[in-house]
């Protein structure tokens, strides 16, 4: 669910530095998507009209993150021996991996340069579009970038009401994930 749009507000006019109504010349007063680590408000950019997504990280988040983590790390210091014995994994070691990755997760300052470095990889590929993002109106509890209009891409039949070849859609998808893995190591 939602987190209050105030709060919401709050948080962007604090990584900001300045009013919103400086930055933003429309800002939905709703969230257009909520999600468990933060949600998503439409915008339009004040300086020059461009329309933007705005991602703002839920209040409190990292801390339970870290308390959950802490707490799991814990446990499984306990059955550590036996998912070794029985499943040839060190429990500890997979989940601080997991750990790892979940909070830089939360680090929305490492997700605009993990963008940033996707558009580089991808930059003369036509097939695939990534966001433009804007690092000096985010933060690392605030991510600004480019809006992107389009349909879910597990909704295949909306994917084909709009004229997309799935089949194609999904080869792309696949490839381009292979190429992120094997060629760029990301």
């Amino acid at each position: 669910p939602a987190f209050c749009s105030e709060e919401a507000y709050r948080i962007m006019e604090g990584s900001l530095g300045r009013n919103l109504s400086e930055v933003f010349s429309e800002l939905t007063p709703l969230p257009v998507a909520a999600a468990s680590l933060g949600q998503v408000y439409k915008g339009t950019l004040r300086s020059t009209g461009e329309c933007v997504a705005v991602k703002v990280q839920r209040p409190g988040v990292a801390k339970m993150i870290r308390r959950d983590v802490y707490l799991l790390r814990q446990i499984s210091k306990v059955f550590n021996d036996v998912a070794v014995k029985r499943m040839g994994v060190d429990a500890v070691t997979l989940l601080d991996e997991f750990a790892e990755n979940l909070l830089e997760e939360l680090d929305y300052r490492q997700e605009a340069r993990n963008i940033q470095d996707f558009q580089r990889n991808f930059l003369n590929d036509p097939l695939v579009k990534i966001p433009e993002v804007y690092p000096e109106l985010s933060g690392d509890r605030v991510l600004v970038m480019e809006w992107i209009d389009g349909v879910r891409c597990t909704d295949l039949q909306q994917l084909q009401d709009i004229g997309v070849p799935v089949q194609e859609f999904i080869r792309v998808g696949v490839q381009s994930g292979m190429r992120q893995l094997l060629e760029f190591g990301l």
